[in-house]
């Protein structure tokens, strides 16, 4: 089963009889990304890497956002929801190290050298506690490997959630960061 991501992100001017404005709906930005899931929201958390706990949706939603809950109620497609204030995101400590329990696949090289082939995914075979640098042999000459990797290695390779990081740096420049979340559905 495929986790998704959708959801908005809502902007509130700071005058108390303001309420929160979706501004920007995600779901045609952001790709499924695991990693990205795990490290920010603890949902398909695969690496370890301490996340926030999930909120549910906040209390003084967005009319847009109202909508978009009751759209996904409707279809029953809703598993998780959450949200944070860029505040929140930009105090995720980037360089957090979790361990990844997905192998990453290597094979042997004439010298015996270990070459990367493919990225990380889950496989049969992986045992229940792992530790950085543990291998083991699967078909066909595939060595499986477990690696670390850190919430700014995952966030660097996310390039959909960068776009949508740098749209978030935008709004800062007119409303403060926390004035500025990111609720989502999984």
């Amino acid at each position: 089963m495929s986790i998704y991501i959708g959801g908005w992100v809502e902007i509130h001017s700071g005058n108390r009889f303001d309420g929160w404005q979706a501004v920007i709906k995600i779901d045609w930005i952001l790709r499924v990304n695991y990693d990205m899931f795990g490290c920010i929201f603890g949902v398909m958390n695969h690496t370890g890497l301490s996340a926030p706990p999930l909120r549910g949706l906040p209390d003084n939603l967005s009319l847009e956002g109202l909508l978009y809950d009751e759209n996904h109620n409707d279809s029953g497609g809703t598993l998780y929801q959450s949200w944070l204030t860029w505040a929140e995101i930009k105090a995720l400590d980037l360089d957090e190290v979790g361990v990844d329990r997905r192998a990453h696949q290597y094979r042997r090289g004439e010298n015996g050298e270990l070459i990367y082939m493919n990225s990380k995914g889950m496989t049969a075979g992986t045992p229940e506690v792992v530790e950085v640098g543990m291998t083991w042999d699967g078909k066909d000459g595939v060595i499986h490997k477990i690696q670390s990797i850190s919430r700014r290695e995952i966030f660097e390779m996310s390039a959909d959630w960068q776009i949508l990081f740098e749209m978030l740096r935008q709004l800062e420049k007119k409303y403060s960061d926390d004035k500025i979340r990111l609720v989502v559905w999984f």
